[in-house]
C-alpha cells in the first residue's frame, strides 16, 4: 500500500484561511482519502479530552458510505467508551482498528466484514492541551502496512493535531502578538523579517532549513517517496513555529512563521521545552515521534526529558509524566 500524495494531507492541515472547522476536516478527510489505496467509509471528528478521561467529540465530518444519520449514535458511544479502551485509542497516534482488543471484539467485526469492512484505519492527532484530531478509514481488506509506512501515517496524524491547534490558536488570538508573524522566509530559505525572538543566528537556521525541507517534500519526493516527503516537513520549527504558505498581490510565494507551540500546564521548575518534551511524553508518544512534533532532534528530546525528571526530584519516565498529570489536575 503506497500512498500517492501525502504531502496533500499536510497541506490540507495548514489551510487555515478555512473559517469553517468543518470545511477544513473535510479537506483532511479528503486528502486522506488519496493516501489509502481501497478507502471506504470514513468518520472523522474533532474532539477534547480533559486530562485523557473522556472524550467529548465537537464537529463531524462523515465521507463515502457513512451518513450524517450515524452522528448522535457515535456521539454517544464515544463519549462513554470505558476508560481503558479510551486509552487505547487515544494514546497511539495511528493503529489498526483490528489490532485493538475489547469486550466483543470477535463479533464485531465479524459483523462489519459482512457488511465489507475488513479494518479501520484510525488516525489520532493529538497534543498536549487536551484537543484533538481523529479519522478513522474503513478498508475492504487488510492492508499490509510497513513500519515506515505506519511511521508516516503517525507523522500525519501530528501534523492534524499541529494544524487542528494553529487554527484554534489563531481563532482566539485576542491581540496582535497572540496573530503575529514571527518570520518571513522565502521557499528558498532567505529569512527576509524576523521578530525576536526569530531574530537569533540559531532560530533563523532552523527557519532557512525548514523552509528548504518543506520544499523538498513538495517537490520530487512528494511522488517519489512520501514517506521521506512526510518525515522532511516537520510539525514544529525550533518547538515553537509553524510555517504557512502565503501569496502577495503578485503571486510571489512566501512562508510566514507563526507561534504554534501547544499550551502547556506549568511546573514552575521546568523550562517551556522541558514542559513541551514532557507534555508530548504524556500521550503515550515515544521520542522519536516527540522530535518530530516539536521540530527538534531525538536525542535532544532525550536530554530535555532527563533534565526535566532531574529538577522535580524523579527517576523514571512513567514517574515524571504522573507528576505532569497531577499538575494537569
Amino acid at each position: 500500500m503506497s500512498p500517492p500524495d501525502a504531502v496533500s494531507v499536510l497541506e490540507a492541515c495548514y489551510a487555515v484561511d478555512l473559517a469553517e472547522d468543518a470545511r477544513w476536516l473535510q479537506g483532511v478527510v479528503t486528502a486522506l482519502r488519496g493516501t489509502i489505496a481501497g478507502a471506504g467509509g470514513i468518520v472523522s471528528y474533532l474532539y477534547a479530552s480533559p486530562r485523557g478521561e473522556q472524550l467529548l467529540p465537537s464537529t463531524f465530518v462523515f465521507d463515502g458510505n457513512v451518513g450524517p444519520a450515524n452522528e448522535t449514535m457515535m456521539r454517544g458511544l464515544l463519549t462513554s467508551l470505558p476508560a481503558a479502551l479510551l486509552k487505547k485509542v487515544l494514546d497511539v497516534p495511528f493503529l489498526r482498528g483490528r489490532d485493538v482488543e475489547f469486550p466483543g471484539h470477535n463479533v464485531v467485526w465479524a459483523g462489519l466484514r459482512l457488511a465489507g469492512i475488513a479494518d479501520n484505519l484510525v488516525f489520532n492527532g493529538r497534543d498536549p492541551s487536551g484537543y484533538g484530531c481523529f479519522a478513522g478509514v474503513a478498508v475492504a481488506h487488510r492492508p499490509k502496512v510497513t513500519k515506515r509506512q505506519a511511521q508516516m501515517f503517525a507523522q500525519l496524524a501530528a501534523h492534524m493535531a499541529s494544524g487542528y491547534r494553529l487554527r484554534r490558536r489563531l481563532r482566539t488570538a485576542d491581540n496582535a502578538t497572540d496573530n503575529a508573524t514571527e518570520a518571513i522566509v522565502t521557499p528558498q530559505g532567505l529569512v527576509t523579517h524576523a521578530e525576536s525572538p526569530a531574530q537569533a543566528k540559531t532560530a533563523r537556521q532552523a527557519l532557512a532549513h525548514a523552509a528548504k525541507s518543506l520544499e523538498r517534500a513538495r517537490g520530487k519526493l512528494r511522488r517519489d517517496d512520501p514517506e521521506r516527503a512526510v518525515d522532511e516537513w516537520r510539525g514544529l520549527i525550533a518547538a515553537r513555529w509553524t510555517l504557512i504558505e502565503q501569496f502577495e498581490s503578485d503571486g510571489k510565494r512566501f512562508l510566514v512563521a507563526k507561534r504554534n507551540d501547544p499550551p502547556i500546564a506549568s511546573i514552575e521548575s521546568l523550562t517551556p521545552r522541558e514542559l513541551q518534551a514532557v507534555g508530548f511524553a504524556s500521550l503515550g508518544h515515544a521520542n522519536k515521534l516527540i522530535a518530530y512534533e516539536m521540530g527538534i532532534s531525538a536525542s535532544t528530546v532525550g536530554v530535555l526529558l532527563g533534565r526535566a525528571a532531574k529538577r522535580i526530584g524523579v527517576r523514571t519516565r512513567h514517574e515524571l509524566i504522573q507528576a505532569y498529570l497531577r499538575v494537569q489536575k
